[in-house]
């Protein structure tokens, strides 16, 4: 294979990327970040020892790797404004009276219609994601039942650690009510059931440790001019993660309640060149796959269609107790069947081998389909409508067209919410399409003539799309990754 060959295949790699971000509107509405499954992610099971299999271990039955992993994402405006008014703004302006990309500070309780020391403040916040993790991988060659036949399963165990990094300037504190006399204290206010920020030295970072989903996959290979490989396999995983509780924003989590089903296609070519002697070789690599995800119920917040973004937190009233507003974000808070629907991978590795030492290189692509979920599977009170602020309790009490921003105008008659009203795009996962790529060194040896293992660093670095920035976060990584035949 010459330099065009491989040149064509980066260029295909960039092209699908740009038609897979082309296929669907960007929607910045998502309150949700659902990362990407580590035990599912081909570059992590594939790198090094995908090329360690191939050049030295055909002739063994088992294969174990094991990888470490730190990752860290990079500060994005435009994710952290997905978590506020999604105007691509990471800061968050609170006054009485609200006004174009201002918070009314009544909405929050942090002020009064007749209050002579007006609120005004600022909050800025910068989500940041943490993780270690611990992959294995058991590979089975199955040649001895079926020529090509063979078989791998992979887990994991992470520990992610999510801040907000919050930062609030405020100008004029409010002494409304004991406790609440900040925008933080607001939107971490006990009262407030569902999408409390966590701000304060108390609050200010949530950790959470599970298992990985568990990935199994049976596969067949075909050999062809003695040295390369083409082959098919199937997918399915297990889910491992635990149900999202959505009591707080940007929720720590740790892989998923979703199983899934799919195929793959895999194949490497080994490439000649002159001058190139026994103890040096190139390979290159791919893999590819599509899963479809199943669906299954989780607990979700969500906005109101007509009252904008961030409106999970604008009051309302039950028509029982019109003197009694309370933020919406605790009775549109529900558990409802998520359909993640499909994901696609693509992986291709460039791996330099002269005598015991490896260098590769490597891209992932990875793209996630927008969720879905049935809007008249919300349910909501018909007794409870958007609080008319301006009436403080008086009839008429509702005020259907009011936003976080503006108080709107009351309703000649009380105006209950209903499904319909459910901004269902609120609490689903965006689309995602990222890209890694990575670098990676290693050194292989044999023990006792019987196993043969390989130990390796490296380090990468994943990007989201511009489209899709507000869905996910760049990160870095580094990791060690060792394995050995037998």
């Amino acid at each position: 294979m010459n330099s065009k060959k491989i040149s064509l295949l980066l260029l295909l790699a960039v092209g699908s990327g740009n038609v897979l971000a082309d296929t669907d509107a960007t929607n910045c509405a998502s309150h949700v970040y659902i990362p990407e499954g580590e035990s599912e992610n081909l570059a992590w099971i594939n790198l090094l020892t995908y090329a360690e299999r191939v050049r030295n271990h055909s002739d063994k039955k088992y294969f174990f790797s094991s990888l470490t992993l730190y990752k860290q994402t990079r500060h994005s405006d435009k994710f952290a404004s997905s978590l506020l008014l999604g105007d691509g703004n990471n800061t968050l302006s609170v006054a009485q009276g609200g006004g174009v990309g201002v918070v009314n500070s009544l909405e929050l309780g942090l002020s009064t219609q007749n209050s002579n020391n007006p609120f005004a403040s600022t909050l800025t916040i910068k989500p940041q994601r943490k993780q270690f993790t611990y992959l294995g991988n058991v590979y089975v060659n199955l040649s001895d039942w079926w020529c090509g036949l063979w078989g791998d399963f992979t887990w994991g165990v992470t520990n992610a650690h999510h801040r907000l990094n919050c930062c609030e300037t405020s100008t004029t504190p409010s002494t409304l009510c004991p406790g609440i006399t900040s925008v933080v204290d607001a939107l971490s206010n006990p009262l407030l059931e569902s999408s409390k920020f966590y701000c304060d030295n108390c609050r200010d970072g949530k950790r959470r440790t599970g298992f990985e989903d568990v990935q199994l996959r049976l596969g067949y290979d075909y050999t062809w001019c003695d040295e390369n490989h083409i082959g098919i396999y199937a997918i399915g995983t297990i889910p491992g993660g635990r149900t999202p509780t959505a009591e707080f924003v940007f929720e720590p989590l740790v892989a998923s309640r979703h199983a899934s089903i799919g195929v793959g296609f895999r194949g490497d070519y080994s490439l000649d060149w002159c001058g190139c002697d026994e103890n040096t070789s190139l390979l290159l690599m791919t893999d590819f796959n599509y899963r479809y995800v199943l669906k299954h119920k989780e607990c979700r917040t969500f906005d109101f269609l007509p009252n904008g973004p961030f409106s999970r937190y604008i009051l309302v009233v039950d028509q029982s107790t019109p003197g009694l507003p309370f933020p919406a974000a605790n009775i549109t808070t529900s558990k409802v069947e998520i359909s993640p629907r499909s994901t696609i991978q693509w992986w291709l590795g460039l791996n330099y081998e002269y005598c015991d030492w490896d260098f590769e290189v490597g891209y992932n692509l990875f793209w996630r389909q927008k969720e879905q979920l049935k809007q008249d599977c919300i349910p909501l009170p018909t007794t409870v409508g958007i609080y008319n602020l301006n009436g403080c309790g008086l009839s008429p009490i509702t005020a259907s067209n009011a936003t976080m921003t503006n108080s709107g105008t009351a309703d000649a008659v009380f105006v209950g919410i209903s499904s319909s009203n459910i901004n269902v795009a609120s609490g689903l996962a965006g689309r995602l399409l990222t890209n890694k790529v990575y670098g990676a060194l290693s050194w292989t040896g044999c023990a006792c003539d019987c196993f043969e293992w390989m130990a390796g660093l490296g380090g990468s670095y994943e990007f989201v799309v511009n489209h899709d920035k507000c869905n996910g976060l760049n990160n870095w990584a580094v990791f060690a990754k060792w394995a050995v035949g037998f």
